[in-house]
């Protein structure tokens, strides 16, 4: 049975405005996916692709065996909604392991 963590989401925030926000994305059932060599770089390179880390929306990021941070920082309200943001990277990771796993 899969368990679900209460949301850490403050309720009424609206997370589309301009700010810094920290994000955590946890592979399916905590599996050590990034422990493999091979789609640990995959995932970052992905990352890279995507994203300029360090001058853009990804100001830092932590690739951890089972799990992502990242410091997402939008600075105006004209930049995408974090969920999609989120919504994208899960995708396109979920896409990488399914071509590497």
């Amino acid at each position: 049975m899969t368990q679900w963590k209460k949301s850490l989401r403050l309720l009424g925030y609206d997370y589309s405005q301009a700010g810094a926000y920290f994000v955590t994305i946890c592979a399916r059932d905590r599996l050590k996916i990034f422990a493999d060599d091979r789609i640990a770089r995959a995932a970052w390179a992905y990352l890279k692709s995507k994203f300029t880390i360090d001058r853009g929306p990804i100001s830092g990021a932590a690739l951890l065996n089972d799990h992502l941070h990242l410091m997402i920082e939008f600075v105006d309200d004209s930049n995408p909604v974090l969920g999609k943001l989120v919504m994208y990277l899960k995708l396109g990771f979920g896409e990488l392991c399914a071509v590497l796993g």
